[in-house]
């Protein structure tokens, strides 16, 4: 009796392990999803990535668009939570659902994320003769970090005649800003943009001022080559460093090794405010074709970025080791 009591043990032990083990059965490796943002949620010791794409074996093609949630307890091995929000019948957002950042404030999750609809605000930048339709930021909310999460507002989050994309939340001096980017598609030279936003994440207070244009940096290349005056500003989202440098990271089409590629720059505030000048690293981080950068620290306080690579085809969520500071930066593996 004592043996069989101790093999039922046994086997019991193993089922639950072989259990936990399947249920964090994606590797870092197997997550293909585009602008990885992980969240680390202190207070349940777990990570979380947000995405729009589901596990491959789960995508039914012409099923309502949606956004998913992944969670994992040591950012290698990581489990799927299920779908996290679905629009409302009626709600704006009709397409896009890209790049979701997310972030905890007051006991809620909130979530930031890109959505466009068939509204037209003018003529794109690049074929006036196309319609442009808009693209915009809207804020998520939802009591749990795997959702369902439902919408703020009914309306944008940022100006619903401007061509915005790649919102993420700053805090600074007790405000909350939105930095986001106007699009090249309305403006050519794409712009990253900030506007302060109510506490609970429903409406902006003022109007959107800008930080910087994409062609300042000096490793930025044009798309459709040389003179066609587009240039691209994706997911800047600002982290201050450990020596106090204010600095963000963003991504565009940039030259490395005398290739051109998706790639992450970095830019820092001179006066360490957001409203500072925003200085460009002379080079880009990476040569992967990577790109949709963030940065953040682990539960055991190490720094560590993330992107997707490449930017076309099988993308892959990419985790590494990132120092940062006034006279450069670096990743590692």
């Amino acid at each position: 009796m004592k043996i069989s009591a101790a093999l039922a043990i046994f086997a019991c032990v193993l089922c639950a392990c072989t259990s936990a083990q399947d249920e964090y059965k994606y590797k870092t490796s197997d997550l293909s999803i585009r602008d990885p943002f992980v969240f680390v949620d202190r207070d349940t010791n777990t990570y979380y990535i947000q995405s729009n794409r589901k596990p491959a074996e789960l995508r039914r093609k012409g099923e309502p668009l949606s956004l998913c949630c992944f969670a994992s307890k040591d950012l290698k091995n990581w489990k799927y939570l299920g779908e996290s929000f679905r629009a409302p019948k009626g709600w704006w957002g009709k397409r896009d659902y890209w790049a979701p950042d997310m972030f905890k404030r007051n006991g809620k999750y909130y979530i930031i994320a890109t959505f466009s609809c068939d509204k037209n605000i003018g003529k794109r930048f690049d074929n006036p003769g196309k319609p442009l339709l808009l693209r915009a930021c809207a804020a998520l909310v939802s009591d749990r970090p795997e959702g369902p999460y439902a919408p703020v507002s009914d309306k944008p989050l940022t100006p619903d005649n401007m061509m915005a994309l790649d919102g993420t939340l700053y805090e600074e001096d007790g405000r909350t800003y939105l930095v986001f980017c106007q699009e090249w598609l309305q403006v050519g030279d794409g712009k990253v943009m900030a506007v302060e936003i109510a506490p609970d994440l429903s409406r902006t207070i003022g109007e959107p001022v800008e930080l910087f244009r994409a062609s300042t940096a000096p490793w930025v290349r044009p798309l459709f080559g040389k003179g066609s005056g587009c240039y691209i500003t994706d997911a800047p989202v600002i982290n201050r460093a450990d020596d106090g440098t204010l600095y963000m990271t963003w991504s565009s089409r940039g030259e490395v090794g005398g290739k051109e590629m998706y790639v992450v720059g970095l830019a820092y505030s001179d006066n360490g405010k957001l409203s500072g000048k925003w200085n460009q690293f002379s080079k880009p981080l990476n040569g992967d074709d990577g790109g949709h950068a963030m940065v953040f620290t682990t539960l055991c306080g190490k720094t560590k970025i993330s992107y997707h690579a490449p930017n076309s085809g099988d993308e892959r969520v990419k985790i590494r080791d990132f120092s940062v500071g006034i006279n450069g930066a670096k990743i590692s593996e």
